[in-house]
């Protein structure tokens, strides 16, 4: 990965920073400075992205459509496929590492029983196996576990194309702008960088709030609360993103000003 991530503790001095920087360069990686926090900053965005892949799958959303809707975002690989790639055992600690508390803990705890259940009691932890999310055949082909339809039956009708996509993407810059307002990244301009290098989000939208400017934050914020009524309040618009809809900024307005 390109991206080097440098997470400063309150103790750690301008100096320790400063080295670290230096040897980022040295090793040829693009370096951002974030505070120390769960998950700190790609994680946990990272870890809100595939949790949404998780719950689109207990809703008994099917993985190809889930994938896919990633993939015509213009994700290079599916949230579901990347899953079993990284093994559901590890994400299952993983995303028990992330989860918060309260409200904030339900969704996570939605989605860790996806995992407990696929890794954990039908022993499908992932590509390691050649079965997982997806069943792998040894010339590298993959198919849908026939078993999900009964493991996760759909309780509601399908969500539309549009829906699955905006949870998945959304929800990214959602995650983004809360740490923005934790000061875990310190501009939006290094987690635009950040979101690209270290997880790959589309480059031609720019990164993850650029996407935000490029739908604009009137239109997005009406977009986060209609999912947010159908889907949880995961999707409430933060307040510092309603108020720079009312002002009519944009993330690159922000750039360059500090939020550490």
């Amino acid at each position: 990965m390109p991206l080097l991530e440098i997470v400063r503790g309150e103790a750690t001095s301008d100096e320790a920073v400063a080295k670290a920087l230096d040897l980022a360069r040295v090793l040829g990686k693009t370096p951002i400075v974030v505070r120390d926090g769960r998950g700190f900053y790609t994680s946990r965005v990272v870890g809100a992205y595939t949790r949404e892949a998780l719950l689109l799958l207990a809703e008994g959303v099917p993985p190809q459509i889930v994938d896919n809707a990633a993939i015509n975002a213009g994700m290079p690989i599916g949230p579901l496929a990347m899953a079993d790639q990284t093994s559901l055992d590890l994400l299952f600690d993983i995303l028990g590492s992330l989860a918060g508390e309260g409200k904030e803990q339900e969704p996570f705890t939605r989605a860790l029983a996806v995992l407990n259940r696929m890794a954990l009691q039908l022993g499908r932890p992932g590509r390691k196996a050649g079965k997982g999310i997806y069943d792998y055949e040894e010339n590298g082909d993959k198919t849908a576990w026939s078993g999900l339809s009964s493991e996760f039956p759909r309780t509601a009708p399908l969500p539309s194309p549009q829906d699955i996509e905006r949870r998945l993407m959304h929800i990214q810059a959602l995650e983004t702008i809360r740490a923005l307002d934790e000061h875990v990244i310190n501009d939006p301009m290094a987690a635009d960088v950040a979101s690209v290098l270290g997880w790959s989000f589309p480059a031609f939208k720019g990164g993850v709030l650029s996407y935000v400017d490029g739908i604009g934050a009137i239109e997005f914020v009406s977009q986060c609360k209609v999912l947010e009524e159908r889907y949880g309040e995961r999707f409430a618009p933060p307040e510092s993103l309603c108020r720079m809809a009312v002002e009519a900024r944009t993330f690159r307005d922000l750039a360059g000003e500090s939020h550490v």
